[in-house]
């Protein structure tokens, strides 16, 4: 009778663990897909095709999003030095060249989510890698940061005082950047 009841157990419970599997539990669902969700950002640059493009939203749409409290969540693809000069308010700064997964993986992978840089292409190889990942709901900005400022839309700089400054990586993309003051290097 104890070999009888301890099999039913024993089967009833790998039925509760494989009905686990399916539920939407996003903790769940991160420890089932830990270990292939792990490859290296250089490697999918290296093998990424070249046609590979999201979605873009624009800045005056982005702006109206976040005007009426339904704002996306805002990633930064620049380096912490651009990320000081100034950024979109409530951007987390994850990085292009120091990117780690570590500062995107708890984010669920339903939620919207816009990545932007300095002239797009950094934030479309973000993107394309974090829909490789899984996520599902990823827009970059369209023009990028520059755009944004050339709509004169606000910026802030680490101190969160809002500022018309953006920073530059190349001396030859400041003639992109009509409204605003070009910082770089």
């Amino acid at each position: 009778m104890k070999k009888t009841l301890f099999f039913v157990f024993y089967i009833f419970h790998f039925q509760l663990v494989a009905q686990v599997d399916t539920v939407d539990n996003p903790y769940f669902n991160l420890l089932v897909a830990a270990p292939k969700m792990q490859p290296s950002l250089r490697d999918f640059i290296l093998n990424i095709d070249a046609n590979v493009s999201p979605f873009v939203i624009t800045p005056s749409r982005l702006n109206e999003l976040i005007n009426t409290n339904q704002s996306p969540i805002l990633l930064d693809a620049r380096s912490q030095r651009e990320y000081d000069v100034s950024h979109l308010k409530n951007a987390k700064r994850i990085g292009f060249e120091d990117f780690n997964t570590e500062r995107i993986w708890m984010l669920r992978r339903t939620l919207p989510i816009v990545i932007y840089c300095t002239t797009g292409d950094r934030s479309r190889l973000l993107a394309a890698f974090m829909v490789d990942m899984g996520f599902q709901n990823i827009k970059i900005l369209d023009g990028a940061i520059i755009q944004w400022s050339n709509e004169q839309l606000p910026l802030f700089d680490k101190k969160n005082l809002k500022t018309t400054q953006v920073h530059i990586i190349k001396k030859e993309n400041a003639a992109l950047l009509r409204k605003g003051k070009a910082i770089w290097n």
